[in-house]
């Protein structure tokens, strides 16, 4: 069975420990939710569960069965709005093509499109 296994995962972000120690399994088809402070680690810890980051210490083993990629069987939530405030229209569509894995050349090719719908759309 597909599942997604924390053993003693640590996660720093520049000199410090923004996760260290987690183990845990999750299996497919579960719903696993994340909660904490500013500052606690949640993003960290999201992006070793959804592969997106390789631990500095520990191991994150994805468990797949068949030709299967995690990222067919995990999707992310957020709490908050899935837009950036504080970026255009098309850095949005930047950042999220970058965190499900599109290649760099075909964000830039995406991007350059997009930029030039939303001027011929007036934004």
């Amino acid at each position: 069975m597909n599942s997604i296994c924390l053993e003693d995962a640590g996660r720093k972000i520049g000199n410090r420990w923004a996760v260290r120690g987690a183990g845990f399994e999750i299996m497919r088809g579960e719903i696993f939710g994340i909660f904490g402070g500013a500052g606690s680690g949640k993003t960290a810890l999201i992006e070793l569960i959804a592969g997106r980051a390789v631990p500095d210490e520990g191991a994150v083993e994805f468990r797949v069965d068949g030709n299967q990629g995690v990222s067919s069987w995990v999707s992310l939530a957020s709490q908050k709005p899935g837009l950036a405030s504080d970026l255009s229209v098309v850095e949005n569509l930047r950042l999220f093509a970058s965190l499900w894995g599109v290649k760099r050349r075909s964000r830039h090719k995406c991007g350059r499109k997009s930029a030039a719908l939303c001027v011929a759309l007036g934004g």
